[in-house]
């Protein structure tokens, strides 16, 4: 077997193939700009469709690569109860299904050099193309981690990693300050420790509709 195929890197869902919104409220929306997937994220209210076509076997596989992307599949298969050759392709599959949709390798940034997150909340002047426009830049931003179209009184959550507050702020106001983006206020929140940031999906909220359409 290749080397290429006896291991993997941390493995991401893409939950845009897998998910339709049944609700008409705003929806969540995550702006992925790695993966270059605009509707990639969670949604609230959504059908995880793809799950019906799934097993438990293949939740414990997404689950595993999410908590060890450098296992092999040989371990990989003996954790899911399968022989290596199975697993394998299993794996392709949920990648040809875009439930895996890419492969990374996450990165302590603290161990290189201070750095500061803030959490800041944008409020954008309304319109589908001055939306675009926003999401477009900020996904062109490396220093924006993630970002987020909420409902509320905010249009858009973004975290962002700058080497200092006065990076930051230079930033944030070149947001505002440029006319094509039409940012109207931002309001940050410097991120003191992160109680929890391990970027694992729950696939297991799949497992009822993988039920179901075993039954």
């Amino acid at each position: 077997m290749a080397t290429t195929e006896q291991r993997c890197r941390s493995a991401i869902l893409g939950m845009r193939a897998a998910a339709t919104v049944e609700s008409a409220s705003p929806s969540v929306r995550r702006l992925d700009r790695s993966l270059g997937l605009p509707n990639a994220g969670l949604l609230p209210a959504v059908k995880l469709t793809a799950a019906k076509r799934l097993d438990d076997i293949d939740l414990r596989i997404l689950t595993e690569l999410q908590r060890d992307g450098r296992i092999t599949f040989q371990r990989l298969s003996e954790l899911v109860g399968l022989s290596p050759r199975p697993c394998l392709e299993r794996v392709r599959r949920l990648e040809r299904a875009h439930i895996v949709v890419g492969y990374t390798t996450r990165v302590d940034l603290r161990r290189l050099v201070n750095v500061v997150a803030i959490i800041a909340q944008v409020v954008v002047k309304q319109g589908r193309g001055i939306r675009a426009h926003f999401e477009q830049h900020v996904r062109s931003c490396p220093e924006v981690i993630e970002c987020f179209e909420i409902s509320g009184a905010f249009d858009y959550i973004v975290k962002v990693v700058c080497a200092d507050l006065d990076a930051y702020q230079h930033l944030t106001e070149g947001w505002i300050d440029d006319p094509s983006l039409h940012v109207e206020r931002i309001e940050g929140n410097v991120v003191l420790r992160a109680a929890k940031d391990g970027g694992v999906y729950p696939v297991s909220i799949a497992a009822p509709l993988a039920h179901a359409s075993g039954s």
